[in-house]
């Protein structure tokens, strides 16, 4: 597979007025921004986006070891981040929807640790890191927020890696009720959500084979705890999902 990358869209300084177009007006403002900004103060954000990126499936935002300049808000769509080492594989390290923000990687070596990849059409807001540093300085509160993103990636990383003591169907279990968790503080269902992993990205997200994944959602499908059509996931039978997550439920196809 090739992989092509970005073309810039026009500033959106330079683009005429269009509902939605800006941080003031965009449904996922209580995502990526502190909720106590005042409208003013959201409206002064407006300039500090420097470009808009559209990005086709498979098309890539960043590679690892780019120069890092700038970090990016997932306006719509989904990526997978990956980092590769010397001769091995790439290992996807996270999968990053509506309302996220990444890039942090970079920000202490000047260089991304990661490469991102789009999942499907996806859209991103570019904040240049010149701009970010003149914000922060005029509304702590925006530097606030993003040290607690910074954070909560830091924790997110650590209990993916903490995972791997877990059984595998614990792993699959947890991995669909955070997908839920997340698209339900977006607003949209916990119970029915688009997810355009395939299940070699889970895998490999997860520290697990790809048969073995196979096999697990093979088995939770014939037992009606999901139902996967179409690249969109329903859980059909939310307890059993989160009994198997504990570590309290482990039924018989799930380890024959």
């Amino acid at each position: 597979m090739t992989m092509t990358f970005f073309s810039p869209i026009e500033p959106a300084a330079s683009l005429p007025y269009r509902p939605n177009s800006g941080c003031s007006n965009c449904r996922l403002r209580g995502a990526c921004l502190p909720r106590r900004l005042s409208d003013p103060e959201v409206v002064s954000l407006n300039g500090c986006i420097d470009t808009r990126v559209r990005l086709e499936k498979h098309e890539v935002l960043f590679t690892q070891h780019d120069t890092h300049d700038a970090i990016f808000a997932v306006r719509s769509g989904s990526l997978k981040t990956q980092w590769a080492a010397p001769n091995r594989a790439a290992q996807v390290t996270g999968i990053h929807i509506p309302g996220d923000l990444l890039g942090f990687s970079g920000l202490f070596e000047s260089r991304h640790g990661m490469t991102a990849t789009a999942l499907e059409s996806t859209e991103v807001c570019v904040i240049r890191l010149n701009a970010l540093d003149a914000l922060t300085s005029q509304f702590p509160q925006i530097q606030s927020h993003l040290r607690g993103f910074m954070s909560s990636e830091m924790v997110r990383l650590q209990k993916l890696l903490a995972q791997t003591r877990l059984r595998s169907e614990q792993r699959i279990a947890i991995f669909f009720l955070d997908m839920a968790k997340r698209y339900a503080a977006l607003g949209y269902s916990a119970e029915r959500f688009a997810l355009r992993m395939t299940f070699s990205d889970i895998a490999s997200l997860l520290g697990m084979t790809l048969a073995t994944v196979s096999r697990l959602i093979t088995a939770l499908r014939r037992d009606d705890v999901i139902a996967i059509e179409a690249k969109q996931i329903e859980i059909l039978d939310n307890a059993a999902l989160e009994a198997i997550a504990s570590g309290m439920d482990e039924p018989a196809c799930l380890v024959s």
